[in-house]
């Protein structure tokens, strides 16, 4: 198997799984499967360890590459040119895709049979459908869809044993036991190298009207929007910002246009940009944030909490955004990480930085002792040398 081999200026060496190539019309002819199993075992076979990556555009969450070759020699992994759908069924609501293929192609190709990913992947500017899956993302129809785990049918990957293994299926299961598959949502390349995913589909809601309602405070509209989310309405997105709140209905148009007239307030104008500013970190709010070149002065954590929580501004200061109806909140501010996890972990959440000048070990919320040892187990299970990932995530 053919395995193209570059050094970076960092003096890595890097492996591609073959050579950059124009994408193939036939799907077929982008299957590198073949090569990024080859590439894991002679990594193996080295005694290296691989720093696995998509479309390299979420390095802002967690711990960068950087922390990872700083801490040993990680080889990096690209899949960006295993890409492509392997089957779309849209009357079985599913579809089969390639890790790197990008969100935008593959979020197209569903809208031409009028269907959409149900958890709403966001793209980061170009990010492949399996980075969105190994960072377990999510957009604003979190809390009325489910995340992204939850609709992650199957997935093919190889594990640090050097096998390429098939789990879960392609259709919804109610089998019991718990679904392998969901491990790698959230796990950010930590337990293999994600191949394929399976993901279930969901047609596009025939109406989607947004409204907004203004509030005294941030504080106000948190308490305020949770007694609207027990009506049989049909909401899909909840955002509070400078103390509006913005509420997007989508479904059948009756069902839309009575809950627009209950609801009340003013229709906002060009609701789909503002939700994907949302969803793709493009608000105003996140200028600046991610950019590792020229970091901001201050810091973007993003905080899961549950959506009574109390704000922490008082706490925190700084700047907030609030998504998900509250269970999502983005921070930004001067606060020290030790400030911000203990105070997320106060509130019943944790948090994430999500600025890349961080330092590596201030990334994610400290486990708890039982986690870690949970966690520690499932590494053993699926990646017993510790191959994936270094330093990456928590494990």
């Amino acid at each position: 198997m053919d395995v193209e081999k570059r050094t970076t200026p960092a003096g890595d060496v890097a492996v591609d799984p073959l050579p950059q190539a124009p994408d193939s019309a036939d799907p077929a002819e982008n299957d590198r499967s073949e090569a990024l199993l080859a590439a894991v075992n002679e990594a193996r076979a080295q005694g290296r360890t691989l720093w696995i990556r998509g479309r390299g555009q979420r390095g802002f969450i967690g711990r960068s590459a950087a922390a990872a070759r700083a801490e040993g020699s990680a080889v990096s992994l690209s899949l960006e040119n295993h890409r492509g759908i392997v089957r779309h069924e849209p009357t079985e609501l599913f579809v089969t895709v390639r890790a790197g293929t990008p969100v935008d192609e593959l979020q197209t190709a569903l809208a031409s049979e009028g269907q959409m990913l149900p958890f709403e992947a966001p793209s980061h500017g170009g990010g492949s459908i399996g980075g969105a899956i190994a960072c377990g993302l999510s957009g604003p129809r979190r809390p009325f869809a489910g995340a992204a785990r939850d609709h992650l049918l199957g997935c093919r990957f190889i594990n640090g044993r050097g096998e390429c293994l098939s789990v879960g299926g392609e259709v919804m299961k109610n089998v019991a036991g718990y679904d392998l598959s969901r491990l790698h949502a959230g796990a950010y390349g930590t337990l293999g190298v994600l191949l394929e995913v399976s993901l279930k589909v969901v047609p596009v809601p025939a109406a989607s009207v947004t409204i907004v309602l203004a509030q005294g405070s941030d504080a106000e509209a948190i308490a305020a929007v949770q007694p609207r989310l027990r009506q049989p309405w049909p909401i899909t997105g909840v955002a509070i910002i400078d103390s509006c709140t913005y509420i997007r209905l989508e479904g059948a148009e009756p069902a839309v246009a009575a809950a627009r007239v209950s609801l009340g307030g003013d229709t906002l104008v060009d609701a789909d940009a503002f939700w994907s500013s949302l969803r793709e970190l493009e608000h105003g709010f996140f200028a600046g944030a991610r950019d590792a070149d020229s970091p901001s002065a201050d810091t973007l954590w993003r905080l899961a909490l549950p959506p009574q929580a109390p704000t922490l501004s008082t706490r925190l200061g700084g700047r907030w955004l609030n998504d998900w109806a509250g269970a999502l909140r983005w921070y930004r501010g001067g606060a020290s990480a030790d400030t911000v996890f203990e105070t997320a972990a106060a509130a019943g959440g944790h948090a994430i930085c999500c600025s890349p000048s961080l330092l590596p070990a201030h990334a994610f919320q400290p486990l708890s002792a039982g986690m870690q040892a949970l966690q520690a187990r499932v590494k053993a299970s699926l990646d017993p040398e510790h191959l994936f990932n270094p330093s990456r995530f928590i494990v």
